[in-house]
């Protein structure tokens, strides 16, 4: 793996390990930026960074766990490597419970240490992927009039496009043509790939509220019959929810395959990924 755009984010006021540590690191090719205490790297936080963190459990003025706390409070995705005193077994187990990736016992062995550093830049990068994919698939799903949101949140149920053309009271012909503008505009070829690509960056959309059972036949065919620009956007009433994966999930694209092989091809297309 590239580690060339990750950082490992050392939280220490243990001036040997942060040493021992960027050390280690160093030989591995991986970038390192250390703190001495959890507010110095709160400061420098943010939710772009990409890479992992190795902290102590204790710290001064504020613990490894408040730390944890409020990195996740914050949107972060780094995973957490924590370094613990055969004390801290009860910190130890609250922080794998929150979501750390794994607690070394001090003094901790390189291999070990390394092994779990990489595996977090692994995840990292991963979940950065993840991202970058529902950011995608948001910026499509913004595309979309409000009429075009309802008709695909009823094509991803399965709704056949006669019950559609009921609903709104319009033509099979006009239903056709609107599906196909969403396929289009969404990268898809078929109610199936669409609902994919939906559940597997997690970027559900919602109604503005309105029934599209009452939204008047002469209204929807105004706004599917002529350029899309013209219809109404999210920006004016229409809502996106985008839901957060669980901390450190995989990415629903990267499952292993029979041969035991991540495969990384998903619905958006290699220009995309």
């Amino acid at each position: 793996m590239d580690y060339s755009a990750s950082f490992l984010f050392v939280v220490n006021d243990d001036s040997n390990t942060t040493h021992s540590v960027l050390a280690l690191a160093s030989s591995l090719g991986i970038r390192c930026e250390a703190f001495s205490t959890a507010k110095a790297f709160l400061n420098r936080f943010t939710p772009s960074l990409t890479g992992c963190v190795l902290a102590d459990l204790r710290l001064d003025e504020m613990s490894g766990l408040e730390l944890q706390t409020t990195l996740v409070a914050r949107g972060s995705i780094l995973p957490i490597i924590f370094l613990s005193a055969a004390a801290d077994l009860a910190m130890a187990v609250r922080a794998m419970k929150n979501g750390a990736l794994t607690v070394l016992e001090k003094p901790f062995r390189s291999e070990e240490l390394a092994e779990a550093v990489r595996h977090g830049l692994e995840i990292n990068g991963e979940l950065c992927e993840v991202v970058a994919r529902r950011v995608e698939v948001t910026r499509r799903l913004e595309t979309l009039t409000v009429q075009e949101r309802h008709v695909l949140e009823m094509i991803i149920e399965g709704t056949p496009n006669k019950r559609i053309t009921r609903v709104f009271g319009v033509s099979q012909r006009t239903v056709a043509r609107l599906r196909a503008r969403i396929y289009e505009k969404m990268c898809v070829e078929s109610a199936f790939e669409l609902a994919r690509v939906i559940a597997n960056t997690g970027a559900l959309p919602t109604s503005d509220g309105q029934d599209p059972s009452s939204i008047g036949g002469r209204e929807f065919r105004t706004h599917v019959s002529g350029d899309c620009s013209h219809g109404v956007s999210p920006e004016n009433g229409g809502r996106q929810t985008i839901l957060s994966p669980p901390h450190f999930q995989r990415d629903p694209w990267c499952m292993p395959s029979a041969s035991g092989k991540s495969d990384r091809k998903h619905p958006l297309g290699p220009a995309n990924q």
